[in-house]
């Protein structure tokens, strides 16, 4: 039988669901197939992660004459694979990174009320060891688990597993909340992909989340960590541009997350825009870029943007600079023949 998999989402990442389902049907000797339109199915999965892709997945069902399932948090947050294949591993031909994917725990010690994992997986609970989806072939290992350190001891179990294998940990973020003397040690032993990453929701939490930070400083961690910040849930403006500047101040990078997109105030959509953007951020505080037209905005941005040149010499204009050259030359040697390293562009 053949078997498409279609993740409606469509991200670079790779979708932990879809490839243990994938790893049931092989198992059970199906040919299966990601992403790839040109097969007759027998059977296709379709999933969806979020909102905006649930019509997506519902509008890709219809191309087909077969048995179509629709499933994830995108069109069904009670939704799940199917339980004989949960606890298998992914099934990594088909994956798109070499890297060993899966979670250690399922749940949430939190009920944060903006959040729908306690609703949809209930309470922290242990999950799988790293070694059952590991594969030794690749040196990286991703956990997608909603709060890695919920569960100390555990999380102690699994991280010395991943140290004592020589792995380097993608996490999917942790709640700084939880760090301690310890867990702070031990964060430092491990080797990281990126940054280490932590949210911030509540401006409440404020005094944990500088005694957090400062665990990990004080355990020889000087590193810049990137902080996803909630804004527009039962916070004022004043209160989120702080905690951006807080973060800012211990040298954290703030990356905002805006709740309720569709209805929120554009002044957030602004927020969002400048803070993301990290030299946008450096370069041009808040106040003047809310004021700038689009075509100011779109200028700020190129400007913002690394360049090289020939001579390996790496630049960036100033606002100022940009809007009034005729022709951009590398401040180094002067030439003309550069090359963009950072194409990220707003508009």
């Amino acid at each position: 039988m053949n078997v498409l998999l279609i993740d409606a989402d469509a991200g670079p990442w790779d979708n932990l669901a879809l490839l243990t389902i994938a790893e049931g049907h092989h198992r059970r000797g199906d040919k299966v197939y990601l992403q790839n339109p040109s097969i007759d199915p027998d059977l296709v999965y379709i999933s969806s992660m979020f909102d905006w892709s649930g019509p997506v997945a519902r509008g890709i069902s219809k191309w087909y004459d077969c048995e179509v399932i629709i499933g994830g948090t995108g069109i069904d947050i009670t939704s799940s694979i199917p339980e004989e294949f949960q606890r298998l591993p992914p099934h990594y031909p088909i994956a798109k990174h070499q890297r060993s994917l899966g979670r250690t725990t399922m749940g949430c010690i939190r009920n944060c009320p903006f959040c729908i994992v306690r609703q949809k997986e209930g309470c922290l609970k242990r999950w799988m060891h790293p070694e059952e989806f590991y594969n030794p072939d690749w040196k990286e290992i991703h956990l997608l688990d909603n709060n890695l350190l919920g569960d100390k001891d555990w999380f102690f179990t699994v991280s010395q597993w991943i140290i004592d294998h020589d792995l380097k940990l993608h996490d999917g973020g942790m709640d700084i909340r939880l760090v301690d003397d310890e867990i702070a040690e031990q964060l430092t032993r491990i080797k990281h992909h990126g940054p280490l990453t932590f949210a911030w929701d509540h401006p409440r939490d404020e005094d944990k989340v500088r005694r957090g930070i400062q665990h990990l400083r004080d355990a020889g961690d000087n590193g810049k960590y990137l902080f996803y910040v909630l804004i527009n849930y039962n916070t004022s403006m004043d209160q989120d541009r702080h905690r951006i500047d807080v973060l800012e101040s211990l040298n954290c990078r703030p990356y905002v997350m805006l709740y309720d997109e569709k209805n929120a105030d554009p002044i957030y959509n602004q927020l969002r825009r400048w803070c993301n953007f990290n030299q946008i951020r450096k370069s041009c505080a808040f106040e003047k870029f809310d004021r700038l037209t689009i075509k100011q905005k779109i200028t700020i941005s190129e400007c913002c943007r690394v360049r090289k040149c020939e001579c390996e010499h790496a630049y960036r204009y100033t606002p100022e600079e940009y809007e009034n050259a005729t022709i951009i030359k590398c401040k180094g040697c002067g030439s003309t023949n550069v090359e963009w390293l950072y194409k990220k562009r707003m508009t």
